[in-house]
């Protein structure tokens, strides 16, 4: 799949319908990635631009073949490893506390995408219906 269907199959697995403009796509995904929690640090700094990298890097990873051994059910660690890397690298983060909240929601986007393509396993392209 390309990185537009993979954008589209992101957007599916966070429950945002097709019909949804994609400006509040992402906002809804980015909501859903800020809400979720990371108590490891207590002092994690709030960035909301944390959420578009992860956002984005989930559909490049797809995109690359990244997550393919995540989606059948081998390995998720180096997809998330991958994901946490390509959104630190494009808003150049580097420290420990913020990676580890990018790794965070780097790990639960996946859980989001597997979920959906296991309960969408033989749907065809982008899990449609």
């Amino acid at each position: 799949m390309d990185l537009t269907e993979w954008k589209v199959l992101v957007r599916r697995s966070f429950g945002v319908p097709d019909i949804v403009s994609a400006e509040s796509a992402n906002r809804k995904i980015e909501a859903v990635l800020h809400d979720y929690p990371t108590n490891a640090f207590e002092n994690t700094p709030e960035n909301p631009t944390m959420e578009h990298a992860v956002r984005k890097a989930l559909a490049w990873a797809g995109s690359e073949g990244i997550l393919d051994d995540a989606i059948a059910e081998l390995d998720a660690d180096p997809a998330a490893a991958a994901v946490c890397d390509h959104a630190c690298n494009m808003g150049h983060w580097t420290s420990d506390e913020v990676r580890f909240r990018v790794r965070s929601l780097s790990e639960f986007g996946i859980e989001n995408v597997c979920t959906f393509v296991d309960v969408h396993r033989f749907d065809g392209l982008a899990g449609t219906i």
